[in-house]
């Protein structure tokens, strides 16, 4: 979602998206709202961990 859509979303809302859009496609004629319940910042440390330092 970051790529395409600029937005830092965590788990949850990728989840989300990934479910309006599939209805958002089968569903064309129809209008789509989804709520991104949660954002990434808080998965920085555990997910992506901070990178070596240079010789370790």
């Amino acid at each position: 979602m970051h790529a395409r859509h600029a937005l830092f979303q965590g788990p949850a809302g990728g989840a989300a998206y990934l479910v309006a859009k599939w209805w958002a496609e089968h569903n064309p004629d129809r209008t789509c709202m989804v709520i991104l319940p949660d954002e990434s910042y808080r998965y920085l440390a555990s997910v992506y961990p901070p990178p070596a330092a240079p010789g370790t």
